[in-house]
């Protein structure tokens, strides 16, 4: 793992959140297992066959043995939810877990929401009809989720606004990155507003149940039945829908926009076709990943196609610098509708894959088909596009667009 005229990584420099994929490039031609300065031992991987490989390594574990919530999180809010997130498990913990959670994101599951989700997109797309210049983050991918979070956790929609507004700070909870005491507090302010929000929830589904289609009562069910759930577990694995069914659609939406209204021959080719709808979305994913890098622990030593990485060596996963890798795309910085093979690693892979994935993919489906045919016009306005300072999740923060021009 020797780095040959290797840039430095550092992802909470302006440099390199002005230049994410440019350093990622010049990641992979020098130095793809990049030895980085942190502590423990770390190590970046950026190509794209030695991320599948990590992904997929059974051997590979979330965490070291034994290890808690990042020291710099200290015991409040932030440092309980990290504990009863099933993201952060390993088995028997996350087996146990993702049992639990598989129900919600079935595929029959999923299907049912189908209907509220059309009802919903055709109204909000005549509102954005109205107003006609509009920011596709906050007037439009924001609220796509809602739906079917809300439809699932069985959470009034009114709520919606409040739970989304801290999502920002929730994710400095998986930063894979020392956080600074400013952000700490941050991510303990909105972990403790989720943790009892959920508890009054619960709470409140103990006093009226919901049927088997209701996940929160399900959880209750599966916590007094057996499967020995935390309490802590019970409000964090509630909330986790939330998060999974929030952020990547959100994200992936407005990042799919961007790409191909920033590219007007693309959003002309799927206007002219819908069926290209399933492509858009894929391609997106690859594209712009909404969670881009990712953390593993090797457990044992692991043998990739740039090299060995030892046993004991925590790893950061370049899961959007692999989506962009040369080796694998052709012009993968060029977001193309047409790309033959949209081999994606957006939605993670092996036992940790997107629970989610499903139901991100149809959402993001249904809302390409009904704006490509409700506004083939659509163009951007202007050309910046602010992003959040989140090497994790570095969102769109605004994305100004007009309907009509």
């Amino acid at each position: 793992m020797t780095d040959v005229q290797a840039p430095t990584f550092d992802p909470s420099s302006p440099e390199f959140l002005k230049d994410r994929y440019g350093t990622y490039r010049r990641l992979r031609d020098t130095a793809p297992l990049h030895e980085t300065s942190n502590a423990p031992p770390t190590v970046l991987l950026t190509r794209h066959a030695d991320v599948a490989r990590a992904l997929r390594e059974p051997s590979v574990r979330m965490l070291p043995p034994g290890a808690g919530a990042p020291p710099w999180l200290g015991d409040g809010a932030a440092a309980e939810m990290f504990r009863g997130q099933m993201l952060f498990t390993d088995p028997p913990d996350h087996t146990r877990l993702r049992k639990v959670v598989t129900p919600a994101f079935r595929p029959k599951t999923v299907a049912r929401l189908r209907d509220a989700i059309d009802r919903a997109l055709d109204e909000r797309i005549d509102l954005l009809r109205e107003k006609n210049a509009f920011d596709a983050v906050t007037d439009l991918a924001e609220f796509v989720p809602a739906i079917a979070v809300c439809t699932i956790l069985g959470i009034p929609d009114d709520d919606w606004p409040a739970l989304i507004r801290g999502a920002v700070d929730f994710v400095l909870v998986l930063s894979p990155l020392e956080l600074s005491t400013e952000q700490v507090q941050r991510a303990d302010s909105i972990c403790e507003y989720y943790l009892n929000y959920f508890e009054e929830l619960v709470a409140e589904r103990r006093r009226h149940p919901g049927g088997d289609d209701d996940f929160v009562t399900v959880l209750i069910r599966a916590q007094d039945e057996g499967d020995k759930l935390s309490n802590t577990e019970l409000l964090a694995t509630a909330h986790s829908v939330l998060n999974a069914g929030f952020e990547t659609t959100m994200s992936a939406l407005a990042n799919g926009l961007q790409g191909m209204l920033g590219d007007q021959d693309q959003w002309s080719a799927l206007c002219a076709d819908p069926d290209l709808a399933p492509a858009a979305v894929e391609e997106t994913l690859r594209w712009e990943a909404p969670a881009q890098i990712l953390t593993r622990f090797a457990a044992e030593a692991l043998v990739l196609d740039s090299g060995e990485v030892p046993a004991g060596t925590s790893m950061v996963i370049g899961a959007a610098a692999g989506n962009r890798d040369e080796r694998r795309f052709s012009n993968p910085d060029q977001f193309d509708l047409h790309r033959p093979d949209v081999a994606h690693l957006s939605f993670g892979a092996g036992r940790h894959a997107c629970i989610g994935a499903h139901l991100g993919r149809m959402e993001l489906e249904m809302a390409f088909r009904k704006l490509a045919a409700a506004f083939p016009e659509m163009e951007l306005v202007g050309t910046e596009a602010p992003r959040e300072p989140n090497p994790m999740f570095p969102t769109l923060q605004r994305l100004d667009v007009v309907a009509q021009p």
